[in-house]
């Protein structure tokens, strides 16, 4: 009797012990697993990554709308040009205005930043920047959204 009770708890044990270890394989697999996404999702961001002057950017636009609208939809992009303002949207959203060099025109770029960048809303009108994010379409504006400064 007292033997069987014996191989009971160490069959038990090494039951457990083997589901334990298992979930900890399946733990791991899971973090390799969420690690190649990231990194595939970087490599597609990237090879989506358009690099433009904010003032050939909006000479685009002012072109032929439909057709840059086209090119970019779809992309990120990463955009040099000058602050014009900031400030928040709705929700407390962070944003940035930028231009090409010409306050005037009449199309700029708006750049909503990630609430992680808010800090990012504390630069000087007439400052160079560089940012990157998805490309949103137009409104009145061109919008940028989950934008990063890159500086």
């Amino acid at each position: 009797m007292l033997g069987g009770a014996a191989v009971a708890v160490l069959g038990a044990g090494g039951c457990c012990g083997l589901g334990m270890w298992r979930m900890g394989s399946a733990i791991q697999d899971a973090q390799q697993a969420m690690k190649q996404a990231m990194a595939d999702a970087e490599a597609d961001r990237k090879a989506k990554t358009v690099v433009v002057a904010a003032a050939d950017l909006l000479q685009e636009f002012q072109n032929d709308p439909a057709a840059a609208d086209r090119k970019y939809k779809g992309k990120y992009l990463e955009v040099s040009g000058v602050v014009e303002r900031r400030g928040k949207g709705l929700g407390g959203a962070p944003f940035i205005i930028l231009h090409g060099g010409d306050e005037q025109a009449p199309i700029k770029i708006e750049c909503f930043l990630n609430f992680a960048d808010e800090d990012d809303t504390r630069l000087d009108k007439g400052q160079a920047v560089t940012v990157r994010g998805e490309y949103g379409g137009r409104v009145s504006h061109l919008q940028i959204r989950g934008c990063v400064l890159v500086r």
